[in-house]
């Protein structure tokens, strides 16, 4: 009994993450439509691991949101939100550079990484439950600060 338990709660797990994957989606168009976005190219996809990514390229500068909700053990989601940049340097290479980051592990209590220090942030029970709200910010703050869109 306690396995056929485990399998529906991993269902619905998953069903969860899919939804939360979908809305933001969502919620990075929404951000393009609202905000006008002429001069952006935009492509999401979401990869095998469960990870969405929405890739802004501007006239000049491209960006990445990395979105990947996993499983772990306990059956409990596990949220990393990641932004990155891409910075060329002067011999025509690039690579890209970790602009922010929110992970929120299984306790509910994340924290974010800004130029590579990380520091605790707090977040209420509710607002880990409504992370793809925080992914819906993060759309806005890229298109704005870091495609050069705003």
């Amino acid at each position: 009994m306690e396995n056929w338990r485990n399998l529906f709660n991993l269902e619905t797990r998953t069903r969860a993450i899919r939804s939360k994957s979908d809305r933001f989606i969502e919620g990075i168009r929404k951000a393009f439509d609202d905000e006008g976005s002429e001069g952006l190219g935009t492509k999401l996809e979401i990869n095998d691991d469960q990870t969405v990514v929405a890739l802004i390229k501007t006239p000049v500068a491209e960006a990445r949101v990395c979105l990947n909700w996993s499983l772990a053990s306990s059956l409990d989601p596990v949220g990393v939100l990641k932004i990155e940049r891409k910075q060329f340097d002067q011999n025509g290479g690039d690579e890209w550079l970790k602009v922010f980051e929110i992970v929120v592990p299984k306790e509910g209590h994340p924290h974010f990484e800004r130029d590579g220090v990380r520091r605790e942030w707090q977040l209420s029970e509710m607002d880990a439950r409504n992370f793809d709200d925080i992914c819906f910010a993060a759309a806005v703050f890229i298109v704005y600060h870091i495609a050069g869109a705003g």
